[in-house]
């Protein structure tokens, strides 16, 4: 099932992260990546790191100096209801949509404009980064819900906290988990968070308990890091995989109230 079978889709963010293996860069390479970046998104922006150097002198006090130095290049373009952010650093890329409203609401693009977005990204920087080894390739989902403040949070999510009988009223978590395994998608792992957030809907009801659900699907082991020619199959089975433990991690009621279509 993807997010466009919901009528109402939870997803507010999606982060598609490609790590590549260290290497030294110059100026030269931060210029290139600023102009092919600079040739797509209307805003550019400088990544920058600032740098402390403590001097000591013997019989004096120390001096701290401070410098800033760029170490990757930024892109925005509000297109509709989605932000997108291109950040790529040497060994960085990382492309991130974000829906408008703090809420999601209205218009989702999904996966497919998503997915044909980044593809125009690699072919973008491919020349910077085509030969570069991938490390680690992970494609995470910041999802928001809403739920009843009825029942125990166990009775929305398949995920989360136990407790014993004798604490009630949740007010505050934030619960993450590790898995080295998917079924049926070898080679991936996922991340799993699950923390309490302020509803900031206004349709939802007073009381409504605010959680993120947040999936991480990524690369263990560099051995199973896709190829830079192949990465755009890999977020399609990384895709796939996040999708899976979504809609394993959701109760059929919580798919009610996100407006699950029925498939004919």
């Amino acid at each position: 099932m993807s997010e466009q079978e919901y009528s109402s889709p939870p997803v507010h963010e999606v982060v598609l992260d490609l790590l590549f293996r260290e290497r030294e860069a110059d100026d030269r390479v931060f210029e290139r990546i600023q102009h092919a970046i600079a040739s797509v998104y209307n805003q550019v922006s400088a990544l920058e790191e600032n740098q402390i150097q403590v001097i000591a002198t013997p019989g004096a006090p120390s001096e701290a100096a401070s410098t800033t130095r760029t170490v990757g290049w930024m892109g925005t373009n509000v297109v509709g209801e989605a932000r997108w952010l291109l950040r790529c650093r040497s060994q960085r890329l990382t492309l991130n949509m974000v829906r408008s409203a703090s809420w999601p609401s209205g218009p989702y693009v999904g996966w497919p404009v998503i997915r044909a977005e980044f593809a125009k990204c690699l072919e973008l920087l491919a020349d910077e980064f085509k030969d570069l080894p991938v490390q680690r390739a992970g494609l995470r989902y910041l999802n928001k819900l809403a739920l009843p403040s009825t029942g125990a949070l166990a009775t929305w999510l398949n995920v989360g906290i136990r407790a014993p009988e004798v604490l009630s009223g949740l007010s505050v978590f934030n619960c993450r988990q590790g898995w080295t395994e998917i079924q049926g998608h070898s080679g991936l792992s996922a991340l799993v968070n699950l923390a309490r957030i302020k509803v900031e809907d206004p349709s939802s009801p007073p009381d409504a308990v605010g959680v993120l659900l947040d999936i991480d699907v990524y690369t263990r082991d560099p051995s199973t890091a896709p190829t830079y020619a192949r990465v755009s199959d890999w977020f399609n089975h990384a895709h796939a995989a996040e999708r899976l433990v979504f809609e394993s991690s959701i109760s059929n009621e919580i798919r009610s109230t996100l407006g699950a279509i029925q498939n004919a």
